[in-house]
């Protein structure tokens, strides 16, 4: 690894450890038309590939819903639209 890497990685963890956002529990919810699916990251578990979202219902394929994101973690809110 790089000294530039290592650095840069340090300074990550230490300001995602001054936040208290290091080894928390991460939720989201993706939601597109009316399915929505829920995503529950926890910080000793290694989730992979397996956090996607495929729509298969056919209400949404028909309208095409802009997807709409929403994160909880660490006691804060985050909403993002997608356009």
């Amino acid at each position: 690894m790089a000294r530039a890497t290592a650095e840069v990685l340090y300074s990550l963890a230490h300001c995602l450890r001054h936040e208290d956002a290091l080894a928390v529990r991460e939720e989201i919810s993706v939601a597109v038309g009316p399915c929505i699916t829920r995503f529950v990251f926890e910080p000793d578990e290694y989730t992979g590939a397996r956090n996607r979202v495929i729509v298969v219902c056919p209400a949404v394929l028909q309208s095409m819903y802009a997807p709409e994101f929403t994160a909880y973690s660490a006691g804060h809110r985050l909403e993002v639209e997608g356009n």
